[in-house]
């Protein structure tokens, strides 16, 4: 998972909807439609079977194209590209209609058009064996629009949190193999806190399917670095270039670059005594 700031100036920089005259008024409508969604919820505290929370779902849907460029046309999640096979999900991290997790929770239907609660996410990381509905927590649970969502302290890593996917996050790690001067890549990757293991499990990340592009992602830039390695000028071009946030796979191909160059100096360290410095 890759940390993208939140930033919605540059995210819908270029917001262009035939339904919308521009982005204000996108967040206008959208204000009223959420205040519309509260107010359905206080009239409906116990739902009916088959009783759903009228969300308008061209609204956020709206924002979609932004979110796609805004995330590379990757799912925020894996890091997947979708946008050539599938159309793919404006996700909502907190869920609208209802919480796996907490039968009594309505949902968080007041951030339903919320932006920051918004990005792209492919269907296998949003449905099925994926998040679906599942928000858990280690902390209080916002029940209404007046609660303080910093009490939650979500289990979810949220891709909009430097804190959670930055560098230095330290919640995910991914998996390598090493046999002598080879370095190998897994395809996998680990939860090293309690939330990099929650969100390893419900956003599915070590399906097997992403296990082997991410495996062949990792090993591109390993076979990279070992062809360049004594050639400075074009191991510095590439590196950089390895680094790029649009690339499939993003943060893993980063991994696989610093495992890869803590593995190189740890060999040329015993072929010479520890004398490379």
């Amino acid at each position: 998972m890759l940390y993208r700031k939140f930033d919605p100036g540059e995210i819908y920089k270029n917001f262009a909807h035939e339904k919308f005259a521009d982005f204000n008024d996108w967040r206008t409508r959208a204000k009223t439609a959420a205040e519309a969604l509260a107010d359905w919820q206080v009239n409906h505290p116990f739902r009916q079977k088959g009783e759903s929370l009228p969300v308008d779902a061209e609204i956020y849907g709206a924002l979609k194209p932004c979110l796609k460029d805004y995330f590379y046309g990757k799912c925020a999640y894996c890091e997947s590209e979708f946008a050539t096979v599938a159309w793919g999900d404006v996700e909502h991290y907190r869920p609208k209609r209802g919480v796996a997790d907490d039968k009594t929770h309505p949902g968080y239907y007041w951030l339903a058009y919320h932006e920051r609660n918004l990005m792209t996410s492919c269907q296998l990381c949003n449905q099925g064996r994926g998040k679906r509905n599942w928000f858990p927590i280690a902390g209080q649970r916002a029940m209404r629009p007046e609660d303080d969502l910093s009490n939650e302290q979500p289990l979810l890593l949220n891709p909009y949190e430097e804190a959670d996917c930055g560098e230095r996050a330290g919640h995910l790690q991914y998996v390598f193999e090493e046999n002598g001067w080879d370095l190998l890549s897994t395809g996998r990757v680990d939860g090293l806190t309690d939330r990099g293991r929650k969100s390893v499990g419900l956003y599915d990340l070590n399906r097997e399917t992403l296990v082997g592009r991410r495996r062949k992602s990792q090993q591109h830039a390993i076979t990279i670095l070992e062809l360049l390695a004594a050639r400075p000028r074009e191991f510095a071009e590439n590196w950089a270039l390895l680094f790029k946030p649009d690339q499939e796979h993003a943060s893993a191909m980063r991994a696989a670059c610093w495992k890869w160059l803590e593995h190189h100096k740890k060999q040329l360290d015993r072929a010479t005594g520890g004398q490379t410095g």
